[in-house]
């Protein structure tokens, strides 16, 4: 966790934000992160520095006409009308605590509500977040297809704001995901067959830095690796 009560770290940090807008060019969005702090101590003093700061950030960053998304995982409290057979990543400790950061924090901010690990329809995580007025953004992660229809079908029966797929350190192997979850997000329908492996091999090696080399185009072993066979 970063210690934001020091002013050395919010000027490091402001600097980072201006690094990477100056990196990337226009944009009408920039994502804070702020997930899984789990040094966080929900004090109320902890609660009212975080919710200002990042409230702060959203005013920064609308003055550069662009909207704040921020992960919701820290905000939620794990309700006890979820499935518990489900694993929602919530790590507020109280539904108290979830309340308090919630009416606090800036309606002008995107909450990007991971949930992994889950399937049910539609996903009560990003409900909380609908019924306090923010936009929702559901993000799956490339683990099960079932989750990614369930991100994808929530969305849409609830209106949200959109889907934004996940990949982290898992892209060389899992890239079908990402055109599963395009194509449901397209037309409700998943690809014949399923997961299409042939079809996003042949992405990677177009995506993939090699200089006109096709031995390096790929993620494995000559452009197939052992998922695509």
């Amino acid at each position: 966790c970063w210690d934001i009560s020091k002013p050395k770290v919010k000027a490091l940090l402001h600097k980072i934000r201006d690094e990477l807008c100056e990196l990337c060019g226009d944009g009408s969005y920039f994502h804070i992160g702020c997930d899984e702090a789990y040094g966080f101590g929900f004090t109320k003093e902890d609660m009212d520095m975080i919710c200002d700061y990042i409230n702060g950030i959203a005013d920064e960053m609308r003055s550069q006409n662009r909207r704040v998304i921020v992960w919701g995982d820290m905000f939620l409290y794990r309700h006890p009308s979820y499935n518990p057979e489900n694993k929602y990543a919530c790590n507020a400790p109280t539904a108290e605590a979830e309340a308090y950061m919630l009416e606090r924090l800036s309606k002008d901010l995107i909450i990007a509500d991971w949930q992994y690990d889950m399937d049910d329809v539609p996903m009560k995580s990003a409900l909380v977040f609908k019924k306090d007025g923010f936009d929702v953004a559901l993000c799956p992660w490339d683990r099960k297809s079932t989750v990614t229809s369930a991100t994808v079908t929530t969305v849409e029966s609830e209106g949200l704001f959109g889907v934004m797929h996940t990949t982290w350190h898992t892209l060389s192997r899992r890239t079908p995901y990402v055109a599963l979850c395009a194509k449901l997000a397209y037309d409700g329908k998943e690809q014949s067959g399923g997961l299409n492996y042939e079809k996003t091999a042949a992405l990677l090696r177009r995506v993939y830095f090699v200089n006109g080399d096709y031995e390096k185009a790929g993620w494995g072993r000559y452009e197939v690796g052992v998922d695509v066979t």
